[in-house]
Parts: structure tokens; C-alpha cells; sequence
């Protein structure tokens, strides 16, 4: 049987923990930018392409969380069109996938080796 000492600190323990719980206030969601997934206007108007330095998802507007066009392995080489600035501050890159009749927007982040660079806004 405990002793009524005991069953006191155990009480007081209790009620101080479940008061830290109650008293720590929830921290705040991160502010988010609103992510618009209409792609915004893109034209041809730059030169230059480079080599995906991994696996990545081409994308239907300049932002992560909008949809998939396909799926690019590492070493892909896209030709660049023109960039945009989403509401992160991330350089985005509409761009044709060598090749092919693909196009989509890319993380100018995703991008390793680059040739012959010359990129203007998208719409200039």
C-alpha cells in the first residue's frame, strides 16, 4: 500500500505535468503563400538547358503541389523557355524536355550541369 506521502507526490506530479500540457500554447502554422495552379503566361524567349540532378516531376504550374505532367529521371536534359518568380520566391523554369513535345515547369533548383544560359521572365 502506498503511504499518503506517496500518493501526494504522485498527485502533484500529475497535476503539474497536465498543467504544462495545457499551459505550453500550439505553435502557429507557417504563413503559405496561395499557390495558384493556372500556369501563368510562358513564351520561348530564352536560351540555354540543363540536366536534372535527380529524379523530379515535371509540373503544370511553378509551384510543387500542383500537378504532375511526368515523372524525369536524373540526367534528363530540358531546353529553357522562359522563368517565373513563384510566391515563395523560387525560380521556376517552363521548359521542353529534349526530344520530345513535352513541356512543363522545373525547379531551376533541380537543375546540376546548364549550357548556354540566357533566361529572360516568362512574358517579356
Amino acid at each position: 500500500m502506498l503511504s499518503r506521502t506517496a500518493i501526494s507526490s504522485a498527485l502533484a506530479a500529475a497535476a503539474l505535468a497536465a498543467g504544462a500540457l495545457v499551459a505550453t500554447p500550439a505553435s502557429a502554422a507557417p504563413a503559405r503563400a496561395d499557390v495558384n495552379c493556372t500556369p501563368p503566361y510562358h513564351n520561348n524567349n530564352s536560351t540555354g538547358w540543363g540536366k536534372l540532378n535527380g529524379t523530379y516531376n515535371l509540373k503544370k504550374a511553378p509551384y510543387a503541389s500542383c500537378g504532375n505532367v511526368k515523372n524525369l529521371r536524373g540526367g534528363t536534359k530540358l531546353y529553357f523557355h522562359c522563368y517565373v518568380v513563384n510566391a515563395y520566391g523560387n525560380e521556376w523554369i517552363y521548359s521542353r524536355v529534349a526530344g520530345t513535345e513535352t513541356y512543363g515547369w522545373m525547379s531551376y533548383a533541380n537543375f546540376g550541369e546548364k549550357g548556354d544560359v540566357a533566361l529572360l521572365p516568362c512574358g517579356s
